[in-house]
């Protein structure tokens, strides 16, 4: 489903498994809730590992974009539900801020309090 149509129920269960991939490290979740959980750190690693070579990018050159992303986020999804098998992973249409904002994804009410908040690094 498209992340803003989601009930509060569903924001807060998604956000809540969310949280617990950023706060518990793979070797711990792995034991706690099964062979299928990877940590946001394991995620990152992993597309660093395989992206972060200019000259050798697996993750964007070509033909292996999509397939690499599709994957990758179906073993986010599948590490989500090791924690929480009722949530899922979610889309987001920014087309949609775009049509109704008149304005730039930036300005999405994906980036208030209520979601995942300003971030700049």
């Amino acid at each position: 489903r498209e992340i803003r149509v989601l009930t509060d129920e569903d924001r807060t269960r998604f956000l809540e498994t969310l949280q617990i991939l950023h706060n518990v490290p793979t070797h711990v979740g792995e034991r706690a809730f099964g062979s299928n959980y990877k940590s946001i750190e394991w995620f990152v690693t992993t597309h660093l590992e395989f992206s972060a070579d200019r000259s050798c990018d697996h993750f964007h050159a070509g033909a292996a974009f999509l397939n690499q992303h599709m994957a990758f986020t179906l073993r986010l999804e599948q590490s989500l539900q090791t924690v929480d098998p009722a949530t899922t992973v979610h889309y987001w249409d920014s087309t949609v801020d775009a049509e109704h904002r008149k304005c730039c994804w930036t300005q999405s009410v994906l980036w208030s309090d209520e979601w995942f908040s300003l971030v700049d690094p």
